[in-house]
C-alpha cells in the first residue's frame, strides 16, 4: 500500500510539471525593424535584405523622416505605396505592425494586410500623431507564406516593426488520466488492450445503419461497445480495472466521465471481453446541445491491475476516433412505443417522442403515418422545437374491422414546414421510421386495452416514484386485471393503487404505480405495465423512467476508512500550488 501511495504522489508531482512545462511553451516571433533598409529621402521602388535573412520589396517608399516611430521606418505617399516579402517558409499566426502620421497634412490614414495576395484586415483609420498598432490574429495559414501591407489612402502613412509569429500546430493534450496512467506504465507490456468495437444500434424505429455508423454516431444513436483486454505475460495480473470515456479534444473536456467496470483477474495468456451499451444522449455529462459536429471525440480505455511476473501494478491505454454528426435542421423519433398484439376494428396507441437533434430550432413540425394495406393516412401535426429539445406525441390508430392476420409495416415519414421531408446532411438519408405491430383477429383478442403513462412524482435513486397510467378499454366491457413487471434491476419493490378495474367499452381509468428505487439506480430505466383479461395477457406495455442517480454528500466520502487518501490528496494540490507559484517567480525574473 505505501509503494502505492508514493506512485500516486509522485505521479501527481509530474503532472504538475508536465503542466507548468507546457505552459511556457515558446512561440516563433519575427520582427522586421527596416535597420537594413537603406531607403533616403526620395520616394523609390527597391529591395533589401532584412531581419532573419529575409527579402523585402517595396514600391514608392522612402526613409521614416521626421515622423520616426522606433527608428528607422518606412513612409508611403499615396496608394500606390507598398511592402511585400519574398517567400517565407513556416506559416503565419498573428501580425501586427506599427502605424503613425506621415505628414502635417490631414486625412485618415489606413492600411490593409495580404497574405498570399488575399486580403486579411483593414487596420482603424487614423488622424493623429499618436503610433498606432494594427494586429491580425489567428491566421493560421501553414506551408509558404508572403506578407504584403498596401497604402489604401492618399496620404501620408509611416510603417515600422512587422511582427508576426509562425504558425504552430496546437499539441493535442492527453486528458490528466491518460497521462497518469503513462506515467504509471506497463513495464513487460503484459497488460493489453487488444480491441475496441463499436457497435452503432441507431435510433429506436430506425434501421440501425440509417443514421450514422460504428463510429460516427448521432445525438440519439445506441452504442454498444467490445473492449477485449489479454495477458501476454507468464503469471497473473490481479484486480484489473477497465475505465472508459468519451473525450472532446476541442474544448479538453470529458463529455462522458471515465465510468468503472467491475475488477476481474486474467491468468497467463488469457483475455476477457466486456461489453457495454449506452445512449449517448443519456449518457452525456454535457448537455446536448454543448455537442458540435466533428471528428475531434476520442473514445479512451485505460486498464490498470497488479502484474504478478514483475511485481508492481501496471497501467496501459488505447483510443479510437469517433465522429460525432450534429446536424443544422434535422428531426427524429425516439423512444417508439406500441401495444401488441392489437385487435382488428381496435385502436393501435403509439406512443414516441419527436426530437429536434440540430443546432437550430424547427417550426411547423408535422408527422404523416401510412399503410395502404390498413387503410391509414394520417397527418400529425407537431409544432415548433427549440435545438436539442424534444416533444411528446402520442397518436391513435384505428385498425380495419377485417383485415389478415398478420405482422404490418406502418412508416412515419418527419416533415418541416416546407413540406420537405427531413433528410440529413450526413449521409442524405430521410427521416423515416417504422413500426411493425401484429393484428389479431381471433375471438380470444376481443377484449383489449391500451395505456399512456406519465410520471407523476420522483425519479431520484432511493425514494419512491409515481407513475399514473391511463387504462383505456378498446373492446367490449370487460375486467382487467393489472401487474408490474420488469423493474427489479432497478426498484426493491412496487405497489399498485388498483390491481383490478372494470371498463365499458372506450372506458378510460387512472391507475398509480408506485415503486421504491433502490439507491444504486440511474439513467433510464424500464419496467411494463401487463394487463390481463380472463387470465390471458391483453397487453404489455414498456414504460420508461428516468432516475438520477443518488449524490454522496462530502461527509459520507470523508470516513474512516478514507480519510488519508483525501489527506494525501489536500497535500498533493497543495505541493502542485507551491510549483506554480516557484515557476511564476522564476518567470518573472
Amino acid at each position: 500500500m505505501k509503494n502505492k501511495v508514493f506512485t500516486l504522489t509522485s505521479i501527481s508531482l509530474l503532472l504538475a510539471l508536465v503542466f507548468i512545462v507546457s505552459s511556457v511553451s515558446a512561440v516563433i516571433t519575427h520582427t522586421e525593424t527596416f535597420d537594413n533598409s537603406g531607403l533616403t529621402g526620395n520616394y523609390l521602388d527597391g529591395s533589401f535584405l532584412g531581419n532573419g535573412n529575409i527579402t523585402w520589396n517595396y514600391v514608392q517608399a522612402r526613409d521614416q523622416g521626421d515622423y520616426a516611430i522606433n527608428g528607422a521606418g518606412m513612409i508611403f505617399r499615396d496608394t500606390a505605396g507598398k511592402i511585400y516579402s519574398n517567400t517565407i517558409s513556416g506559416g503565419i499566426e498573428d501580425f501586427s505592425v506599427k502605424l503613425k502620421k506621415g505628414s502635417a497634412s490631414s486625412g485618415n490614414r489606413q492600411v490593409e494586410l495580404f497574405i498570399n495576395g488575399v486580403s486579411k484586415g483593414l487596420s482603424g483609420e487614423f488622424d493623429d500623431d499618436s503610433t498606432h498598432t494594427f494586429a491580425v490574429n489567428d491566421l493560421n495559414l501553414t506551408g509558404n507564406v508572403v506578407i504584403e501591407i498596401r497604402n489604401i489612402k492618399e496620404v501620408h502613412v509611416v510603417i515600422d516593426d512587422i511582427t508576426w509569429t509562425e504558425f504552430s500546430e496546437p499539441t493535442q493534450e492527453e486528458p490528466e488520466e491518460v497521462t497518469a496512467c503513462d506515467l504509471e506504465g506497463n513495464s513487460g507490456d503484459n497488460l493489453n488492450i487488444k480491441r475496441i468495437d463499436f457497435t452503432n444500434e441507431g435510433m429506436s424505429g430506425a434501421d440501425p445503419k440509417q443514421f450514422g455508423d460504428d463510429n460516427e454516431w448521432f445525438p440519439l444513436d445506441n452504442i454498444k461497445v467490445e473492449i477485449n483486454v489479454e495477458n501476454n505475460g507468464d503469471e497473473k495480473i490481479e484486480n484489473i480495472e477497465v475505465q472508459w470515456g468519451l473525450y472532446d479534444t476541442e474544448s479538453d473536456e470529458w463529455v462522458i466521465e471515465l465510468d468503472d467496470e467491475k475488477d476481474f483477474d486474467l491468468k497467463k495468456n488469457k483475455d476477457d471481453t466486456l461489453t457495454i451499451s449506452f445512449k449517448l444522449e443519456k449518457a452525456l455529462d454535457i448537455d446536448l446541445d454543448q455537442l458540435s459536429d466533428g471528428e475531434h471525440y476520442k473514445f479512451y480505455v485505460i486498464a490498470n491491475g497488479y502484474d504478478n511476473e514483475i511485481e508492481k501494478d501496471v497501467c496501459t491505454t488505447d483510443s479510437e476516433d469517433i465522429l460525432i454528426v450534429v446536424e443544422s435542421d434535422f428531426v427524429v423519433l425516439d423512444k417508439i412505443q406500441f401495444q401488441e398484439p392489437v385487435s382488428c376494428g381496435a385502436d393501435l396507441s403509439l406512443i414516441t417522442e419527436v426530437w429536434n437533434i440540430g443546432d437550430q430550432d424547427q417550426e411547423g413540425i408535422y408527422i404523416k403515418i401510412s399503410n395502404s394495406e390498413l387503410g391509414i393516412d394520417k397527418t400529425v401535426e407537431v409544432g415548433d422545437i427549440d435545438a436539442f429539445d424534444s416533444q411528446d406525441l402520442n397518436v391513435l390508430l384505428t385498425m380495419p374491422e377485417n383485415v389478415q392476420e398478420k405482422s404490418y409495416l406502418i412508416k412515419l415519414t418527419v416533415y418541416d414546414e416546407s413540406d420537405d421531408v427531413y433528410v440529413n446532411d450526413y449521409n442524405d438519408d430521410d427521416s423515416i421510421f417504422s413500426i411493425d405491430p401484429k393484428v389479431e383477429c381471433s375471438s380470444q383478442q376481443q377484449d383489449n386495452a391500451i395505456v399512456s403513462a406519465n410520471l407523476i412524482s420522483g425519479g431520484n435513486a432511493g425514494e419512491e416514484l409515481v407513475v399514473k397510467a391511463t387504462i383505456t378499454n378498446t373492446g367490449g366491457s370487460a375486467t382487467f386485471v393489472l401487474n408490474a413487471a420488469g423493474y427489479s434491476s432497478w426498484a426493491s419493490s412496487a405497489n399498485i393503487d388498483q390491481t383490478s378495474i372494470v371498463l365499458a367499452s372506450g372506458e378510460s381509468k387512472d391507475v398509480l404505480f408506485t415503486f421504491n428505487v433502490k439507491d444504486d439506480a440511474s439513467s433510464e430505466q424500464t419496467f411494463n405495465i401487463e394487463i390481463l383479461s380472463d387470465s390471458k395477457l391483453v397487453l404489455s406495455q414498456p414504460v420508461s423512467v428516468e432516475i438520477t442517480s443518488k449524490s454522496k454528500s462530502f461527509g459520507n466520502l470523508i470516513n474512516k476508512d478514507n480519510w488519508y487518501f483525501w489527506g494525501l490528496g489536500v497535500l498533493n494540490i497543495v505541493l502542485v500550488m507551491i510549483i506554480i507559484l516557484v515557476a511564476l517567480r522564476v518567470a518573472k525574473k
